[in-house]
């Protein structure tokens, strides 16, 4: 034995938490990893370097081991991993793949990263994402695939040796000595620490408790010598909040807040902690009773709370570490060994535990368990589920429920299931009532020193809290079937400890301490076992055995005390239990089956986890107790159906009898589940909610017993001869059952009365000429109770669908074995009628009646029987119907019916059916309602009746025999599918939602979907691809599907006939459809067609049609309704026409009679009033084949006569006599093609007349006469200049009080405004975005579809190489997440958009008002729109707004942009003007008004002539009464006296601010000047509404953070400042336009404005007109015109553009500081500016102005181009080919560039200007197209159409817009010769930009919105001119959760939660987790305002 001198490590274990003073945090963990691998290093540095090459690297990587060797992605992925299983780990949220080829379960997974590197090209893969539950990656598994799976990363290149046990290592011994002891001394010390843990956290806290467990918590001096802890040291402790599934973070946040009366950031941070971490310490200290009065106020919200002291808790995290060390040691490799660290963690895991502490609490519920599942709720599973009780009680958060006392009746002995043949095992005494001091395993004390006894075989399992399981005795034994034990069991005499479950090793020990750990300990435990004994298949099988053994009580802790049960380490049985090896293991020598079966009955029973000893037989259902509310038992029916997959169980349940009849036993108690009873009089008060539960438990039963079932199935189809003793055990409990025998006194189930019989005949069912009488069973449905759950009969129901090749008398005799004997009371019957009643099986009628009793239930139910028991029935049988449940339900049930119908006589079932749906009546020509029913209720009924005899004779595909159709699986995949998308085409989600599971599943579903259908590929962003059924395929679907609904079955029957009349030209109504039936030639259902020849199916027929001639005298029910229920029974009689048999097989001897016998048969005419009519089924047809009555039904008729004509001439000759009808008949499918071909020669006829009639209606319309025309002259014609296109603003109806909107009232449109990100600046210093704009098509006014995705997008390929099974490496190329766009390129500003939909100003203020006022008077809604906002929503769309602009124009024709100056002359004379101007004007801003000089202004005199002018134009248009112009006054509608809108000058020295012209004409008019004082009128109302419009506007602007970019004294709330906005909303929102229609073709000769939406354009010109208005009004509301906010703001933007345009730099203090330099504005932006400010104020034309703009535009981007750097590259140059001449101009400005401006260059030698030249293009067509647009909106040009459309656009728009092109603008600049004048302006103003670009970029500068931030080194920013994308998005979505589980949270740094991706940046973040919450908003939120 080791000393403490021997083992360092134990006394740095030991000595750590006194040393670090209890406190442990980062830098204790740092040194706890460094001691462990120090001392796995044996302290010696050589050893220590090969784990840690640099020790550096070791501190950098937190000494983790992983990080150090490389495995940032998991170290499973290294080359080291090469020859290993994979073993990857799934996160929650990552993505798994199944192939269905390759995997042998559904539960082999594979990675991403395995599944890239291996080979499935042409597989079905289905792709998942984890929900937080264990599992790992496969790969590298052999018994996980049916092939040898290839991967590129994981399989072995040469064959090497496999990892065995005894793998030798060529380490040091010592090194692995060190490494051994090292890990056992590490997990010995967990144990010990764990072993002294509580488990129960919910016991009362006392002062003696907490000290006695710091006490029971030391550690011994055997392992621990010298041991310092000392009972009197003063301890510290700690009190801890545990995680769990009911509070929210805010719940604790509070709640810790106000125990430890700190902050709630204190608070929120503790609760983010126990969310991520499990617990966490909220409080420690010396004062116990302050620290329980904590944990008092906490644990008020029932929060878990334990108060240990602060060593202890110290320790319990030292733990964790080294758990975590443990998981990070395990994947790694030693030196040259790859194989040592998990193989030595493996075989210490399987050694026994040696305690070094008292182990106080080694017992598993030694005080007990707490019961933490109640109140969880199936449906109420969520995480964020706030349980809140009163302060004073600390119980569970649910009541108590009160047992219930049930009587137990005993089954006769005759009538118990018979035993098993196997000898029973040594019986175990049943469990007994645990006390707290009771274990599994004895401890013996020898002082401090601590000895583990034997373990206990089975272990007891901790008994459920006695309040919350039922009281009860158990009276008899478990049967001998739960005592047996597997036929192939083996002895465990003379195991090793690790395969003996009677010895306890580490890994047991781990495992059930798993409560006391904490969450993300549970998970590093779960993940080290999955990476190390899991992953590696010789130990895999061991902790499969090792976990069986344990399971019983790991299911008990689960089921009941578990708080955090998506943790619990039980769910690593899904990976243990899909391996074939762990399956056998477990199966033989755990009995793991039947302990399985009986985890479930114990549990249903008693709600306490038992073993095969502790079954009760007599126990009933212990619903009450809360056993179906529980979700968590769903993960223990997982498990048992996850190994009834295994071939070995299948094999097991096949041989060995005892596994079939434990289920039964369970699904017994679950007979007759949820009873209800019919409410006659009065609604039920309560509607209970059990049967959800109830529901999904059912759901469970019966998946495992169509997997017990299958078992019997053999590969080949056929079936094992066992199934035929499987169908008598599974009859025999069905039938003990259904005759009432073994009933369970429950009011959650039906007590099944003694079976009551009754007698009935029926005249047409005659034997010997008497009537056959039946004895058939006597049940009301609509009084009686009744259930939808029988699981008995459909555990039976797949047997039977698996023996369906067997004859039928075999079938009966075997449901007949073990109930023959048993003597039913036939005292009743007469002696005289036993030779009737010799096919009369009372005990198989009884058993099949059940099914029957469903579906008439379901019929009164669709007929409003049973209203008054609510909506939670309703659901119930929707439920039961439903896609989900209908495999295990309904289908059932009409299979069961099929099965009688062939094992029984078919006429005593067809009688026993006509009993039940209380037809007896009805079916002997009686037609009046039961009591209590209504007429129409009992037609409903009826028909619903025909409808099921319909279903029973054509749903045939689950009754064919696998050898008679080899293409089953198809044919029934094929009707599945053709019945969902004969309606419409829909998505792949909403098709596999209407499918069951057992067809999506299929490995063929694929193979068939894209047989039957033709999809069609999505088109645009918000569309989905849809799969449209092909014609071929449509008649498939049958309108008589049991499934659909009444409306499905005419729609479907509707578009049938359609088809037919389309493909005969004969009219839809005389379409009759055919069904196309199976017809079953061999096995168990070839016989079923036989009913249709009985009496009563005839009889059944006969009385059903004529009831339509009844009904013609009775007018309750409509004529319509009752044509719908004949339609039914002729379909009925025609399906029995079908399957009806021929003379010649009558003849033949094969059958003994023929529907179509029945047909003449005549019947009484008891109960009718008229005399004449039809006795007979021919008479009747007869008579509804031409009925006025019943039009619908007459082609149906003939269609039945004429099908028996077919079929059987001589009947039909005989029915043709007996009607005295002729021997021919019509035939309705009969395909006449003369008639065919007349009708579509007269369909083609009307087609041309109705085209020759439009024809001459067009010519006469649109005036011409061909016959005036000479085509040969053309000399006489004169070319006639085309009209102009007129503007007509928006016009049309008020969409509020919907008048025609004119010149009375003032109207306008609803616009939405708010500030965009879309704007995008190319990242100059990005090589791919930079080849993006190359790639950019040269017209963008033409299709793009074919490049999109588009640029940056589309490079998201990602090489990846894979090896195929034959071992050859393929490399392919697939999808990736793409690149994003750079956030910090984004250009944020104002863009307005509209839904156009327009009202009157006065009806706005109306529906505003009422908005207010839904927002006062609802104020607890969440409204759509925020009223702090200015937002409204569109009375018609409801689209969002928060403007109203006015329409007040007049129309305007079009216009064009020539000048009479040229652009040379002007800018020679203007530039020296202007820059003197603004060198003058430096500094802050002052009016150019008083800087008056003739020269520069032109005699400002004259500006408010034109104002005034400008106004009365505007009045004149609108024909107003008044102008505002000579408005004086202001009403009171105005809050605030604003004076005149126009009064004298204060001063002659001051004359009006300059302001624009709102005119229609083409371009703003010169603005002359007037200083004469403007005679004061007052203004009109619609004046003052258009300027309180205005108001509006501009509060709406500041109310959305729409800021002006003016300095200086801003407007007063009456004042309309702010007149930069509207201009700047107005550029960005044509920018936005342009973006927008990138790649949008033009068609034809047509440019950019013709892809533009007329709305849009209309938008435009509306904004356009309002920038003037808005500033004319401004103007104009002042007397004090002076001092005009509106004026001044005018005077200042004119001053800042002056100074931005045209600085002066002669010196450098000249330079203007207020204004933005040009190079860092958008160049388009400005030119909008300029249109409105300084062009109107200068006199300037526009397109001067445009034309000096796109001029700095290239020099901007030469400039910017310079300063960029690029890779040195010379395919630059050879991939962008250029003229010789182009080139050189290219070549010369690039030089000019870089040599005037050389200090900010990059001085390259080479510059390629080839590159240069393409980028540049590239950015002059964006700003030229954006240029076509402003001068539309403003200026009304619309380009004439020209002959060369296919040139570039470019060159189009330059020859459009009347500019040079490139080379000649760089021409013009670079020609330094004396008579370039303009050239050396150019130069001059280029030489001013960049210098005041230079100087405001490096000063320190305000922030403005609109333009990239400065920084230190100044850049340039250039409009993207590519086409926008989003981000390149991979084809399978399991990449987008790899890359969310990859990146971590941007704020913690830890795992996302929720994660989302923007669409735009690429960027993954938390969408709605708590710690991207900030402010209340999420993540999302957040990322947007970015």
């Amino acid at each position: 034995m080791r000393t403490n001198c021997d083992n360092p490590l134990k006394t740095f274990l030991r000595d750590q938490p006194r040393k670090r003073g209890y406190v442990y945090n980062d830098e204790a963990r740092l040194e706890l990893l460094q001691a462990l691998f120090t001392s796995m290093a044996a302290n010696n540095d050589d050893y220590l370097r090969t784990l840690f090459p640099r020790p550096a690297e070791a501190v950098r990587n937190a000494w983790s081991l992983s990080k150090t060797q490389g495995g940032l992605e998991g170290a499973e992925y290294t080359e080291g991993a090469r020859g290993k299983a994979c073993g990857h780990i799934f996160k929650p949220g990552e993505a798994s793949y199944r192939c269905k080829q390759c995997a042998t379960d559904p539960m082999c997974t594979l990675c991403s990263k395995c599944f890239e590197a291996s080979d499935h090209e042409g597989h079905q893969v289905a792709v998942s994402v984890n929900q937080g539950t264990p599992g790992s990656c496969d790969c590298g598994d052999p018994e996980a695939w049916k092939v040898p799976l290839k991967c590129a990363i994981h399989s072995e290149l040469e064959p090497e040796d496999g990892m065995d046990i005894d793998h030798s290592s060529k380490l040091p011994l010592d090194f692995q000595q060190a490494i051994r002891d090292s890990i056992s001394t590490a997990l010995d010390y967990v144990l010990d620490i764990i072993s002294c843990s509580p488990e129960h956290f919910r016991l009362p806290k006392t002062k003696e408790a907490i000290l006695k467990d710091e006490e029971m918590s030391r550690l011994t001096s055997k392992y621990y010598e010298n041991s310092a802890e000392d009972a009197d040291e003063e301890m510290e402790y700690s009190v801890l909040i545990w995680n769990d599934e009911k509070h929210t973070i805010i719940a604790v946040r509070d709640q810790v807040a106000r125990a430890c009366k700190k902050t709630k950031a204190y608070g929120m941070a503790r609760g983010e902690e126990t969310d991520r971490i499990g617990r966490a310490l909220v409080e420690r200290g010396k004062d116990i009773d302050k620290l329980l009065n904590i944990s008092k106020i906490i644990e008020q919200i029932k929060l878990t709370v334990t108060i240990r002291s602060s060593r202890d808790t110290f320790r319990e995290e030292m733990c964790a570490t080294i758990i975590e060390w443990l998981l990070d040691i395990s994947s790694c490799a030693v030196g040259p060994d790859n194989h040592i660290l998990r193989r030595t963690v493996c075989e210490e895991l399987l050694q026994p535990w040696k305690p070094g502490s008292k182990a106080g609490n080694v017992e598993i519920g030694r005080y007990g368990i707490d019961d933490h599942s109640l109140g969880e709720g199936i449906m109420n599973v969520g995480h964020y589920d706030i349980v809140m009780q009163d302060d004073d009680d600390d119980t569970e958060d649910d009541d108590d429920i009160p047992g219930q006392t049930t009587i137990t009746i005993e089954i006769p002995p005759a009538l118990r299931l018979p035993p098993t043949t196997e000898p029973p095992a040594p019986e175990r005494q049943p469990q007994q009532q645990q006390t707290t001091g009771g274990g599994d395993i004895a401890v013996v004390h020898h002082g401090d020193d601590v000895e583990l006894g034997p373990a206990q075989v089975p272990p007891p399992v901790p008994p459920t809290p006695a309040k919350n399981k039922p009281q009860r005795q158990r009276k008899n034994q478990p049967p001998a079937h739960w005592l047996t034990r597997p036929s192939n069991a083996k002895s465990q005499n003379g195991l090793p400890p690790y395969e003996d479950l009677r010895q306890r090793v580490r890994l047991d020990w781990l495992i059930l301490f798993d409560l006391r750990f904490w969450k993300k300990t549970r998970i590093d435990i779960r993940d080290l076992f999955i990476g190390t004994v899991i992953a590696i298949p010789q130990f895999k099988r061991i902790i499969g055995l090792r976990f069986a053994g344990l399971y019983t009580i790991l299911s008990q802790l689960f089921l009941i005390a578990d708080r955090e049960p998506d943790r619990s380490i039980i769910h690593m049985s899904f990976q243990m239990l899909s391996a074939p090896s762990t399956v056998v293991e477990v199966v033989e020598k755990a009995n793991f089956i039947t302990v399985l079966m009986a985890i479930i009955y114990t549990f249903l029973t008693t709600r306490q986890v038992g073993y095969p000893a502790d079954v009760d037989p007599d126990a009933p259902l212990s619903m009450e107790t809360g056993t179906f509310t529980s979700r968590r038992l769903f993960n223990i029916f997982h498990s048992i159906r996850i190994l009834c997959e295994a071939d070995y169980v299948r094999e097991c349940i096949r041989t060995d009898a005892h596994y079939l009849l434990q289920f039964l036993d369970i699904a017994q108690l679950h007979h007759g589940l949820c009873p209800n009873t019919r409410a006659k009089d009065k609604h039920i008060e309560y509607e209970p909610e059990s049967w959800i539960s109830a529901g999904l438990i059912m759901r469970e039963i019966n998946r495992l017993g169509m997997q017990m079932a299958q078992s019997f199935a053999l590969p080949n189809g056929d079936y094992a001869s066992t199934l035929e003793r499987a169908i008598s055990q599974a009859s025999s409990a069905g039938i003990l059952m259904s005759l009432g025998l073994d009933k369970r006194d429950l009011e959650e189930v039906d007590s099944v009365p003694t079976i009551e019989y009754g007698k009935v005949s029926y005249e047409w069912e005659t034997q010997d000429g008497k009537p056959w009488k039946f004895k058939v069973i006597k049940y009301n449905v609509d009084s009686q109770a009744m259930s939808f759950h029988h699981p008995l009969h459909y555990t039976l129901s797949w047997m039977i669908e698996i023996g369906r090749g067997m004859p039928a008398g075999h079938l009966l005799s075997l449901m007949k074995r073990d109930v023959m004997d048993y003597d039913m009371d036939d005292s009743d019957t007469d002696s005289s009628d036993r030779t009737n009643m010799s096919e009369f099986d009372p005990q198989i009628l009884a058993f099949f009646d059940y099914p029957l009793r469903v579906c008439v239930w379901l019929a009164q139910m669709k007929a409003g029987l049973w209203v008054r028991n609510g909506f939670s029935l309703r659901h119930q049988m929707q439920t039961y119907r439903g896609t989900f449940d209908r495999d295990y339900g309904l289908n059932r049930d009409l299979f069961m019916l099929q099965t009688a119908l062939v094992t029984l006589n078919p006429s005593l079932v067809l009688a026993n059916m006509v009993e039940r749906y209380s037809l007896s009546d009805w079916v002997v020509g009686v037609y009046d309602a039961p009591d209590t029913w209504e007429q129409a209720q009992l037609l409903d009924v009826c028909e619903d009746f025909l409808h099921l005899l319909i279903a029973l004779l054509c749903e045939k595909n689950a009754l064919i025999p696998n050898q008679e159709e080899p293409n089953l699986e198809a044919l029934k995949i094929q009707r599945e599918v053709a019945h969902v998308l004969c309606f419409k085409p829909i998505t792949y989600s909403e098709l596999t939602t209407r499918l069951p599971d057992k067809v999506t599943d299929s490995e063929r579903f694929m193979e068939v979907l894209e047989e039957m259908t033709n999809f069609r590929d999505p088109e645009g962003i918000s569309d989905s691809g849809t799969f449209e059924l092909k014609d071929s395929y449509k008649d498939k679907a049958d309108p008589y599907y049991i499934h659909f609904t009444r409306n499905q079955r005419e729609e479907t029957e509707t578009a049938f006939k359609n088809r037919v009349a389309k493909a005969t030209g004969k009219p839809p109504q005389d379409a009759v459809y055919q069904p196309s039936i199976y017809k079953i030639k061999t096995g168990l259902f070839a016989g079923l067609p036989n009913f249709v020849r009985t009496g009563i199916f005839a009889q059944i027929i006969f009385y059903s049609l004529r009831y339509g001639i009844v009904a013609e005298e009775d007018d309750s029910i409509p004529a319509t309704r009752v044509e719908s229920f004949l339609l039914m029974a002729l379909h009925l009689c025609q399906v029995g026409v079908q399957e009806d048999a021929t003379a010649e097989d009558k003849e033949r001897g094969e059958v003994k009679a023929l529907f179509v016998d029945f047909f003449t048969l005549p019947a009484n005419n008891h109960g009718l009033a008229k005399e004449d009519t039809p006795t007979t089924i021919a008479g009747v047809l007869n008579y509804l084949s031409n009925s006025k009555t019943y039009p619908a039904c007459g082609p149906k008729a003939k269609h039945i006569l004429a099908l028996i004509k077919e079929k059987n001439p001589s009947a039909y000759a005989g029915i043709a006599k007996f009607l005295d009808m002729p021997q021919e008949v019509e035939d309705t499918r009969k395909n006449d093609e003369a008639e065919k071909k007349r009708l579509a020669e007269e369909r083609r006829n009307k087609i041309m007349a109705s085209f020759k009639q439009q024809q001459q209606t067009f010519m006469s319309t649109a005036g011409y006469n061909f016959d005036d025309i000479d085509m040969d002259d053309d000399e006489d014609y004169e070319f006639v200049e085309p009209e102009k296109k007129v503007w007509k603003y928006p016009a049309g109806t008020c969409i509020v009080c919907q008048e025609e909107m004119g010149e009375e009232k003032l109207y306008g449109n609803l616009v939405m405004v708010q500030k965009s990100s879309i704007f995008r600046t190319t990242p100059m210093e990005d090589p791919d975005f930079l080849g993006e704009v190359c790639q950019t098509p040269a017209s963008l006014d033409r299709n793009a579809d074919h490049l999109r995705p588009f640029g940056v997008a589309a490079s998201n390929k990602i090489k990846k190489t894979s090896l195929a099974t034959d071992g050859t490496q393929k490399v392919s190329y697939v999808t990736g997440l793409g690149k994003g766009f750079p956030s910090k390129n984004n250009v944020a500003g104002p863009v307005a958009i509209s839904c156009n939909h327009a009202m009157h100003f006065q009806c706005f203020e109306q529906y505003y008002e009422a908005t207010k006022k839904r927002h006062h008077q609802q104020n607890s809604r969440k409204h759509p729109e925020r009223l702090d906002k200015k937002e409204f929503v569109c009375p018609l769309c409801k689209a969002l707004g928060n403007a109203f602009f006015p329409v007040i124009w007049k129309a305007k024709s079009e216009a064009s942009i020539e000048t009479e100056i040229p652009y040379e002359t002007w800018l020679d004379s203007t530039a020296p003007v202007l820059k003197e101007m603004a060198e003058r004007q430096r500094g802050e801003p002052k009016r150019i008004l008083e800087m008056g000089s003739a020269a520069m202004t032109g005699g400002l005199s004259t500006k408010v002539k034109g104002l005034q002018k400008a106004m009365k134009e505007v009045a004149e248009g609108r024909e107003w009464a008044a102008s505002i112009a000579a408005a004086t006054a202001v009403p009171t509608v105005v809050s605030l006296p604003i004076g005149p809108l126009i009064g004298p000058t204060p001063a002659p020295t001051v004359t009006p601010a300059v302001v624009p012209a709102v005119a229609p004409a083409a371009a703003p008019p010169a603005v002359p000047i007037v200083q004469a004082p403007i005679p004061e009128q007052k203004a009109t109302l619609q004046e003052l509404e258009l300027y309180r419009i205005y108001l509006q506007l501009k509060d709406s602007f500041v109310a959305n953070d729409i800021r002006s970019r003016i300095t200086g004294r801003q407007a007063l709330s009456l004042e309309l400042g702010n007149v930069d906005t509207l201009v700047y909303l107005l550029g960005y929102t044509i920018e936005s336009v342009e973006i927008t229609q990138r790649g949008v073709a033009a068609d034809g000769e047509a440019t950019l404005l013709d892809s533009v939406p007329e709305q849009t354009l209309n938008l435009l010109r509306i904004l356009s007109e309002t920038v003037n208005s808005y500033i004319t009004v401004g103007a104009l509301s002042n007397s004090n015109v002076g001092e005009n906010a509106t004026m001044r703001q005018y005077n200042q933007v004119v001053d800042y553009q002056i100074g931005q345009l045209f600085p002066n730099t002669d010196k450098e203090d000249n330079i203007s500081k207020c204004c933005e330099p040009l190079f860092q504005d958008d160049m388009f932006v400005v030119l909008t500016k300029a249109s409105v400010f300084l062009g109107p104020a200068k006199e300037i034309d526009i397109h001067h102005l445009l034309r000096l703009l796109y001029t700095a535009e290239i020099l901007k981007f030469a400039f910017a181009y310079v300063r960029t750097e690029l890779p040195d590259d010379e395919t630059l140059n050879k991939n962008y080919v250029w003229p010789g001449s182009e080139f050189r101009l290219l070549s010369e400005l690039l030089g000019y560039m870089d040599e005037h401006f050389a200090q900010y260059t990059l001085k390259k030698s080479n510059y390629y200007p080839a590159f240069f030249g393409t980028l540049l293009e590239k950015y002059a067509l964006i700003f030229l197209r954006k240029a076509l647009i402003l001068l539309h909106a403003r200026h009304g040009f619309q380009p004439l159409p020209e002959a060369n459309s296919n040139d570039t656009e470019l060159n189009r728009l330059t020859r459009h817009l009347n500019l040079p092109s490139i080379p000649s603008i760089i021409k013009q600049f670079l020609d330094e010769s004396p008579s370039n004048t303009t050239g050396t302006t150019l130069r001059t103003l280029l030489d001013g930009w960049v210098q005041h670009f230079l100087f405001i970029s490096t000063a320190p500068s305000k922030v403005d919105e609109y333009v990239k931030p400065t920084e230190t080194e100044p850049q340039i920013y250039m409009p993207h001119p590519a086409i926008y994308e989003l981000v390149g998005l991979p084809d399978g979505y399991g990449v987008l959760m790899d890359e969310a589980v990859r990146r971590k949270c941007p704020t913690t740094g830890k795992d996302m939660t929720e994660p989302a991706l923007c669409l735009l940046c690429g960027d993954v973040f938390c969408s709605q987790a708590v710690c991207c919450e900030r402010e209340k908003r999420g993540g999302c939120t957040q990322h947007m305002l970015k």
